[in-house]
């Protein structure tokens, strides 16, 4: 008996074991690793949704802090054509004191003209590191040579994924 059970045991060990994950390709910086991440989120995890735009009042208090009635919220390293976003009640849904940060478009991941895929940072309080979120906005009636205000007026939030907290 116990020769039976020495040899399943080996047996399991030697065999590989079936439903494996794919190991993830070793990556020569963090860079890397990051966009490997972002492809794989959009891959694996993008479903069109619908957002609505924001219905209350929005006002602009400086060139970086919006309030949205009452929840005020701070936007920083961010390119002014991009602050649009803001103005147009797309992205509202955070709490008061919350800080967005490097918001940048994801260029190689756009799958049309119609289609802008963004990531951002955010800040929240009480929490040490930000948390990395992506974003695609979706504009029926843009073309290639649509400017990034113009694309965002026209827009609407078609994708919001929360990605990771960075390290």
């Amino acid at each position: 008996m116990k020769r039976f059970i020495l040899i399943i045991l080996l047996s399991l060990t030697i065999l590989p074991a079936s439903g494996q994950k794919k190991k993830e390709p070793e990556f020569a910086t963090a860079g890397e690793q990051e966009n490997y991440w972002t492809k794989q989120l959009f891959k694996k995890e993008y479903k069109t949704q619908k957002h609505l735009k924001f219905s209350g009042q929005i006002k602009r208090l400086d060139e970086y802090t919006f309030l949205y009635d009452t929840v005020k919220l701070r936007v920083i390293n961010t390119p002014p054509d991009l602050l649009t976003i803001f103005d147009e009640g797309l992205l509202q849904q955070w709490a008061t004191g919350t800080t967005i940060s490097d918001i940048e478009e994801l260029a190689d991941l756009n799958p049309s003209p119609t289609v802008k895929r963004f990531k951002f940072l955010v800040y929240m309080r009480r929490i040490a590191n930000p948390t990395v979120y992506f974003f695609e906005l979706t504009n029926k009636t843009a073309s290639k040579t649509t400017d990034m205000r113009t694309f965002i007026k026209g827009s609407c939030l078609t994708f919001l994924k929360q990605g990771w907290v960075m390290i």
